[in-house]
């Protein structure tokens, strides 16, 4: 089978640097060997792969990639784009595509508003700040929401005002079923969101999210929560009566493998 026939078959394609994976040679040899990997070598693959349904890509550093997705063809499902400086350019890409209904955005700088006909198919957002949310989320009906908040992210007492000056954005968190917040940091003003999330059946909670967790009993609709990390959230069964929620499952991070046998947990 030929090369170009090979590459047809291509589905799923992911390349992220970090520093853990960056090139050892950083002089003026390892900066030419990284310019024409980005330059000419990414480029013409992702071209090649017509038919590629999820691209995962992000440059170290962040630093600018976005040429890369010039003249591609492929209409993608799924996008995580870990590469900054690149609004103008990526805006034009999805442009393109019809069809992402998983957007991860990884960039922490202020972007401009996406036109209102971009992205209407999305239903998962990841985020690594709150801009992107409110750039993003009005006018979509996205149904799971992962934040890893930024250090410049709103405080709670300063949330529920940001959030009244995007058009749209209360209605939008509404709409929010699966809700992941938590990571690096010590997480989202999650108790600030509450009054916003009347759909939301399961909650992800990843660090020290949740500093109330009394709070989750005015989630109506919550059914369960994950864990990930250390959290000050009881997942004992006597500690989850006195929430007077009703949960079916209860997950630390060590035993998600178990929800499946979890279901029936009341």
């Amino acid at each position: 089978m030929s090369i170009p026939r090979l590459a047809q078959l291509v589905r799923r394609y992911a390349h992220r640097e970090d520093w853990s994976n960056f090139l050892p040679n950083t002089g003026i040899e390892g900066k030419e060997i990284d310019r024409q990997f980005w330059e000419i070598h990414i480029p013409e693959m992702l071209r090649a792969f017509t038919n590629l349904k999820t691209l995962i890509l992000g440059r170290r550093g962040g630093a600018a990639c976005a040429n890369v997705l010039d003249e591609c063809q492929f209409q993608l499902d799924t996008l995580s784009w870990g590469s900054a400086h690149t609004e103008t350019r990526l805006m034009s890409f999805l442009e393109t595509q019809h069809e992402i209904t998983e957007f991860h955005l990884h960039w922490k700088e202020h972007i401009p508003r996406p036109p209102p006909h971009i992205l209407r198919a999305l239903v998962s957002l990841a985020a690594t700040c709150f801009s992107t949310i409110a750039m993003f989320l009005p006018g979509r009906t996205v149904q799971h929401l992962s934040w890893d908040p930024h250090t410049e992210d709103p405080k709670e007492y300063e949330l529920v005002q940001e959030i009244s000056k995007y058009p749209g954005l209360v209605d939008a968190f509404r709409n929010i079923i699966y809700l992941s917040v938590g990571g690096y940091f010590a997480g989202p003003p999650f108790e600030a969101l509450i009054p916003s999330l009347p759909k939301l059946i399961v909650l992800e909670i990843r660090g020290k999210a949740v500093q109330s967790p009394r709070s989750v009993k005015d989630l109506p609709a919550l059914r369960g929560v994950l864990f990930f990390g250390p959290s000050f959230f009881p997942y004992d069964r006597e500690d989850r009566k006195k929430l007077k929620v009703k949960l079916s499952f209860v997950v630390p991070h060590d035993a998600r493998g178990i929800l499946q046998d979890m279901s029936g947990i009341q």
